[in-house]
C-alpha cells in the first residue's frame, strides 16, 4: 500500500513548530528571515526553487511575484505549481529583469551553484536586491539532490 505523501505530511504538520521534526531549528526561524527579506524585496520579485511559495505573503514592497522551480521537483515532491517550470541553472528569462531574486535554502540542491549564481545575478537589474539563504545546522534533505553545505 502506498502512503499518500501530502496527507502523511498534513497529518503529520504539527510536528513542524516541535522540536521532534529534524528541521526545527530551520523551521523556527523562518518567519523571522522571511520577515526581513519581505520588508527588504522591492518590485518585480523572482523566487528561484519556490517549493509551496512561502516567502510570498511576506513580500509587502513587492508588485509582482514569479515563483520557478523544477517540475519534477514541484510536482512529485512539493506537489506545487509555481508560475514558472525552470532550470535555476539555465534562468527563462531576459537579462535584468528582476528587482528582487531570491535563492532561499536552494543552492545545496543544485549540482553547479555558481552556475545559478551567474545566472542569477543576469536577470537581476541594476541596484536590485538579491536575498541568499542557506542551510547552517541542518540535516541532509530532499535526497538525493542535497550536495553542499558551506560550513562544517
Amino acid at each position: 500500500m502506498q502512503l499518500d505523501q501530502k496527507r502523511l505530511s498534513a497529518a503529520f504538520k504539527w510536528l513542524r513548530g516541535t522540536p521532534f521534526h529534524p528541521q526545527w531549528l530551520a523551521h523556527r526561524i523562518e518567519s523571522e528571515s522571511f520577515g526581513a527579506i519581505g520588508v527588504l524585496a522591492h518590485g518585480k520579485a523572482l523566487d528561484i526553487g519556490c517549493s509551496d511559495q512561502r516567502v510570498r505573503s511576506y513580500l509587502v514592497g513587492c508588485n509582482e511575484y514569479t515563483g520557478l522551480d523544477y517540475y519534477s521537483t514541484a510536482v512529485n515532491w512539493y506537489r506545487t505549481k509555481p508560475a514558472v517550470y525552470g532550470d535555476a541553472h539555465s534562468l527563462p528569462f531576459d537579462v535584468a529583469q528582476f528587482d528582487t531574486v531570491m535563492l532561499l535554502d536552494v543552492l545545496e540542491h543544485l549540482a553547479q551553484p555558481t552556475v545559478c549564481l551567474k545566472e542569477s545575478f543576469r536577470v537581476l537589474r541594476p541596484g536590485g536586491r538579491l536575498f541568499l539563504k542557506v542551510p547552517f545546522i541542518y540535516p541532509v534533505h530532499d535526497a538525493p539532490r542535497d550536495f553542499t553545505r558551506w560550513t562544517e
